[in-house]
């Protein structure tokens, strides 16, 4: 094996991201190292590159946090793992020891820090805590790192969070990835009553394909109260609509996240009292020691349309232009397939 290995690295906000060396270490107490298989690309690196809730005093420091791939190595008092292992790179803390993240020595720019997981480098060395062991299926490893945040927080925010019922109609404000992965499980558990806003109308046949109905984002909600409202882009006037479409006793679940600083006004705050539920999600609540198991099987049970999640799979190096394939409207999951 060779002295470095390759990974992406955030040097400024709103910079792309920089391909750069670094040198092996060995995992310190309560790590694991790993080496990369697949990795997602997910709006909150998007969110995390350019400032969206502030100024980043890690800089420079590597990115990602939704993986999957094979444990090399692992510290002192490391039990949940082992060397061989094939595991799933979540963001939600499980069982283990929890570190704080580590430092990797570069060849060109000095030190390079890394949190208690990241994903965007051939080989990781991440807190115990974040990665969960499961069988290595070949079929759908491309789609695996999904587990790590999309299709997790997905799955906890219709079961845990909402406690969405079959007959419930629900409304789902972004049709990104984490739009796609609550249809996903809106499919998957039978609930057939699901509206899609979007502002593309490229969106419209992968939402259709996964029985949601497309409505573009300019065509306001006139005629219609939903039951469960899932907002997922982080744009103020969907948050600002979301309790202006909401039956009594709705649920509404916020999971993409405002501008910081964006103010946010509600036009009839009083509906509110309508017994209406707002929730601030938590990645769905997603416990990986709880969920991992059934979430994974669930999936491998419908490897057909799990796979059909991903849109796109890009080496390392394109990782940036993976990020602006994100833009495009027939985008769903880019990975990073190592």
């Amino acid at each position: 094996m060779s002295d470095t290995f390759k990974a992406a690295v955030l040097f400024e906000l709103n910079k792309p991201l920089e391909i750069v060396d670094l040198y092996h270490k060995d995992p310190s107490d309560g790590e694991v190292k790993i080496k990369m298989i697949t990795s997602g690309l997910c709006g909150a690196q998007v969110n995390e590159m350019s400032g969206k809730k502030g100024d980043d005093k890690y800089l420079p420091h590597l990115m990602g946090h939704e993986g999957y791939g094979e444990v090399v190595g692992v510290g002192k008092d490391v039990t949940t793992v082992k060397a061989g292992d094939h595991v799933i790179l979540h963001w939600r803390p499980g069982n283990g020891i929890s570190t704080f993240g580590t430092k990797y020595q570069s060849v060109d720019f000095g030190p390079i820090g890394a949190g208690p997981v990241t994903t965007f480098a051939e080989f990781t060395i991440i807190s115990e805590n974040r990665c969960s062991v499961i069988e290595p299926d070949a079929s759908i490893a491309e789609a695996l790192p999904l587990l790590g945040c999309a299709i997790s927080t997905a799955y906890g925010a219709v079961v845990k969070e909402a406690k969405v019922e079959v007959d419930n109609d629900v409304l789902i404000y972004g049709a990104g990835g984490l739009g796609m992965a609550l249809l996903f499980w809106c499919k998957l558990l039978g609930i057939k009553n699901i509206t899609v806003v979007d502002i593309h109308d490229g969106k419209r046949p992968q939402i259709e394909d996964f029985g949601g109905t497309f409505i573009n984002a300019s065509v306001p909600l006139n005629e219609k109260m939903y039951d469960v409202i899932f907002e997922t882009s982080g744009v103020v006037k969907n948050v600002e609509d979301s309790l202006r479409v909401a039956k009594k006793s709705a649920k509404i679940i916020l999971i993409g996240q405002t501008r910081l600083n964006a103010p946010v006004t509600f036009s009839n705050f009083l509906h509110f009292y309508d017994e209406i539920t707002m929730i601030a999600s938590a990645g769905g609540r997603f416990d990986p020691d709880e969920d991992m198991e059934k979430i994974y099987s669930l999936c491998k049970q419908n490897v057909d349309l799990f796979n059909s999640l991903v849109s796109q799979t890009i080496n390392l190096d394109q990782v940036n232009e993976g990020f602006d394939l994100m833009k495009a409207e027939n985008t769903k999951r880019i990975i990073i397939n190592f």
